[in-house]
């Protein structure tokens, strides 16, 4: 791995990338009319294994290339993935997969501060270059960063297990260094209750950058892995069910690939009157494991088709052993009675798809969540890779290939998972969210308007415990007061000191209200105020002019157009409002302190969910 940049702290924040974010401004009318009126789409990958590539290059091929114009940013750039495609190819800094076996095996940490600073100086950097009109991550924790800082819509790609809203028993116990100090029996009653401490812990460094460059605490691990103004579940609420997630938070089905390879011209010669069992520990899986796997079923009366890949090479291997890199996974599934994997959604839902049970052998979390899915389905078992022996998987796999029940509920499965299209459900995802056509100069972009900065549910929360009476009068803005009555905004023309508010709101009702104040005249007297139109549910107001200094803002959904934030009888506002940053109300109005931001110059944007 390449030495980090050293820690950022504060000042170190504000002189590196006030120039980057300031070059993060909207596209003007010129830039527009004079250029290809594609949305571009940025996926940015974290290539640790293959999978996390492999996704998100699955989601960008969906994509009518007509409508969008795909960029893709990794470490690596792999032929089996990316061969046949146009898209523009940017090369970024990620962790090496040795580093982060390392670091796991150790029961460290993969990311601190230095780390994910590094990868967040270069994110903004992209973003300047690009320009793209929404990104799409998979597992790049500094993500949860860069976007906000440049008002750019964030949709999260992850698995449902991660989810904070998955209905779980509980989380199991992965092979961490501390089981074999304990025993299995100890460290089973103990993970419990660390499970805490151990996501807050690695949860920290995103928290500690977050807080370095003025943004709101995400919360734990889980928060973490699902940031997004929009997070995409690559499963099904069949297989990993929720309770209470937002609307932002959306299944779009597996997300299955498989390399355009042949299968070896000697494969041919398997005459397929005995059972194949395909076997891969894929790109992350225990490859220690491996020789163990193919000793084990050797001895059964099966053929074994192995894809190493290209991690290991077996030099000498029993005459019913077939070896090669990589195979086509969809079609190895198909011909086979059972699937030996590393307990992960990749291999594990492809085998599923083709309605073919799984036995999985895990050894990190994420294998060890979605192999537990698996089985609580009765699609499969788990052997956790400590404890592996020759004959518990030669047992397993003879008791899988004799059951029935198993390859029904892997058929029960494949239909459900059929009923679902990643492709078709993404597509209208990034539609609706970013729209297909670009905003008209001096009207409100949906792009810059379907979440982004403060707007994700982790960053502003719109409804607070409050103190009714002080709340309505404080979020009234004094706007009125002020100014006497309302006015509806006009365009402005660009300007070069510039503080953007978008918003996402339920209809097209009414007008958004928003005020920026300094600290001295918070929520009593603005220093400017907007009234923005709702077009598509979204508004923007553009505050121009504007000095630098610290600032809060303060908004309003106006839905009667009555010029005032509407209440009850008790005073509670009925009409949705929002602060910046998110600042809750504690029986009184939210604070200066929790709302301020510092605004150095250039174009700043923020979002908030009006919803």
């Amino acid at each position: 791995m390449q030495e980090p940049d050293a820690p950022l702290d504060d000042p170190a924040l504000e002189s590196i990338d006030r120039e980057v974010l300031t070059a993060l401004r909207p596209r003007g009318a010129e830039a527009i009319l004079g250029r290809d009126m594609r949305k571009k789409i940025l996926f940015v990958s974290e290539r640790v294994t293959l999978a996390q590539l492999v996704r998100l290059v699955s989601l960008a091929r969906s994509l009518d290339p007509r409508t969008y114009e795909v960029h893709l940013a990794s470490a690596h750039f792999d032929e089996l993935v990316v061969g046949g495609t146009d898209f523009v190819c940017h090369r970024i800094h990620s962790v090496s997969p040795e580093f982060v076996e390392s670091r796991l095996l150790s029961g460290r940490r993969i990311y601190d501060t230095a780390v994910l600073g590094r990868y967040v100086k270069e994110e903004l950097a992209l973003f300047t270059r690009v320009e793209p009109d929404g990104v799409v991550g998979d597992f790049r924790l500094s993500l949860a960063v860069s976007t906000p800082m440049a008002g750019i819509p964030y949709l999260a790609l992850a698995n449902a297990y991660w989810s904070p809203f998955a209905i779980r028993e509980g989380f199991p116990l992965p092979d961490h260094p501390i089981v074999k100090v304990l025993g299995e029996a100890r460290a089973g009653r103990h993970f419990p209750k660390a499970i805490p401490f151990v996501f807050s812990h690695f949860a920290k460094p995103v928290n500690d950058l977050r807080k370095a460059y003025g943004l709101p605490p995400v919360g734990s691990l889980l928060e973490v892995l699902t940031y997004g103004d929009h997070v995409m579940y690559a499963d099904t609420p069949t297989l990993v069910p929720l309770a209470g997630a937002p609307s932002s938070h959306e299944f779009i089905g597996p997300v299955l690939w498989s390399p355009d390879v042949a299968f070896p011209a000697s494969w041919n010669m398997i005459d397929g009157t005995r059972p194949s069992i395909y076997v891969t520990l894929g790109s992350s899986g225990s490859i220690e494991a491996l020789p163990m796997v193919i000793e084990a079923l050797s001895a059964l009366p099966v053929d074994v088709l192995v894809a190493t890949a290209g991690r290991c090479e077996l030099r000498r291997v029993p005459h019913n052993v077939h070896v090669t890199d990589f195979l086509p996974g969809d079609l190895a599934v198909r011909r086979s009675s059972l699937v030996v994997s590393n307990g992960g959604s990749s291999t594990g839902y492809q085998a599923l798809a083709e309605g073919v049970p799984v036995l999985g052998i895990p050894s990190n979390l994420d294998q060890y969540l979605a192999m537990t899915a698996i089985e609580r389905t009765g699609a499969g078992r788990l052997l956790p890779a400590r404890t592996l022996s020759v004959a518990g998987v030669r047992q397993m796999a003879s008791s899988l290939l004799s059951s029935e029940s198993h390859r029904q509920a892997a058929r029960g499965i494949r239909e459900d998972f059929a009923r679902w299209s990643y492709r078709d459900r993404f597509g209208r995802i990034v539609s609706r969210l970013l729209g297909d056509d670009r905003a008209r100069p001096g009207q409100p972009s949906s792009a810059s308007s379907a979440g982004g900065d403060h707007a994700a549910a982790h960053d502003v929360p719109t409804k607070s415990v409050f103190a009714p009476r002080a709340l309505s009068a404080a979020l009234a803005l004094g706007v009125a007061l002020v100014t006497g009555s309302l006015r509806a905004q006009a365009p402005s023309p660009a300007v070069s000191n510039e503080i953007r508010f978008g918003a996402v709101v339920d209809g097209n009702k009414g007008h958004v209200v928003c005020a920026l104040f300094r600290k001295d005249g918070w929520l009593k007297q603005p220093v400017q105020w907007k009234r923005a139109p709702i077009s598509t549910s979204a508004a923007e107001c553009v505050f121009t002019n504007v000095a630098p200094d610290v600032y809060g803002i303060s908004a309003f959904h106006d839905e009667n157009d009555n010029q005032k934030l509407d209440t009850n009888f008790l005073g509670i506002p009925t009409e949705s409002w929002c602060t910046s940053r998110g600042a809750k109300a504690y029986f009184g109005p939210p604070s200066f302190e929790d709302a301020k931001f510092r605004y150095g110059g250039g174009v700043m944007r923020h979002r908030a969910d009006l919803r």
